[in-house]
């Protein structure tokens, strides 16, 4: 596993779309700014003790377009509400790591805690000393260059539905999502502050 920083705090803008619909019409609206499209298949795990959930900590293996790449990341939650006003913070471990040993994870939990690197070490902190899969779902991202900054545009599919979501890391939140949301105005797309993450979104069963 390659090099992360532990300290690392990930901050993004997230507005929620109404519907494919608006979805639609942020793509054609940035449509000279359109980069890479990814598949990404999000797995989720838990200590088998609850070890993360009671810490309000998530674990993912994430892949990318089948055997691509592949990350692993371990997010924790900064206050409680990891969401508030269309703006995420969270605590942020990531490393990458080869795609068939990913694949080989999602089979067995377990074999997450026998990788060197940040993210396990971490995880024996936490008292992590077996995992379990929780599930997951698939989100498709478009990459949407505009000006100094790339927008991420996710059509996220859970079994009870699918969420359409605009987001966009940044130092400067409150300056960004003020220019977002005056865009996407300007361009007729309905939208709302997100509120929640997609994991929570994942667990919970909703769509906010």
């Amino acid at each position: 596993m390659g090099p992360a920083d532990r300290d690392n705090v990930e901050v993004e803008v997230k507005l929620r779309l109404a519907s494919r619909e608006d979805h639609d019409k942020v793509l054609a609206h940035f449509a000279s700014g359109l980069g890479e499209t990814h598949q990404q298949a999000n797995h989720f795990f838990d200590g088998t003790g609850g070890e993360l959930s009671a810490r309000r900590a998530v674990l993912r293996v994430r892949i990318y377009d089948g055997d691509k790449k592949a990350t692993v990341t371990l997010k924790t939650k900064l206050s409680d509400e990891a969401v508030q006003g269309g703006v995420s913070r969270v605590g942020e471990v990531e490393v990458a790591v080869p795609p068939a040993t990913a694949h080989a994870c999602v089979a067995e939990p377990g074999r997450l805690l026998e990788l060197e690197g940040p993210v396990t070490e971490l995880l024996r902190e936490h008292g992590v000393t077996g995992l379990v899969g929780l599930g997951g779902f698939d989100n498709e991202r478009k990459e949407l260059r505009w000006g100094d900054v790339t927008l991420e545009l996710d059509r996220t599919a859970f079994a009870h539905g699918t969420l359409y979501e605009l987001e966009c890391e940044t130092d400067d939140p409150e300056a960004l999502k003020a220019r977002m949301e005056a865009e996407l105005r300007a361009a007729g797309v309905r939208y709302s502050l997100g509120v929640t993450s997609k994991y929570a979104n994942f667990i919970n069963g909703t769509l906010l």
